[in-house]
């Protein structure tokens, strides 16, 4: 997991850090998801990615954490398992 970019939103006045994700297992593409400067800071000094990172959605956690994109883990798995991983 690295940082590929620097952000800046002049709506909000913050930053966010556009991650790379790696390849997915399932389709072979990358991808890349954005989190907050507080939420890098957590996954640096060692938190977990579902306790560090609580502005992305659970199928993006997922993709931070294997590189798995959302479609792709539905693909293998079914939409049930998205709704057991949120309760």
């Amino acid at each position: 997991m690295k940082v590929i970019e620097k952000i800046y939103n002049e709506a909000t006045r913050e930053f966010t850090y556009l991650m790379d994700t790696g390849l997915c297992f399932h389709c072979g593409r990358g991808g890349t998801v954005e989190i907050l400067p507080r939420e890098l800071f957590e996954l640096r000094q060692g938190a977990f990615i579902q306790d560090a990172v609580k502005s992305l959605q659970v199928e993006e956690k997922e993709q931070l954490i294997s590189g798995t994109h959302g479609k792709c883990w539905t693909d293998m798995f079914g939409e049930d398992e998205w709704i057991n991983k949120k309760k």
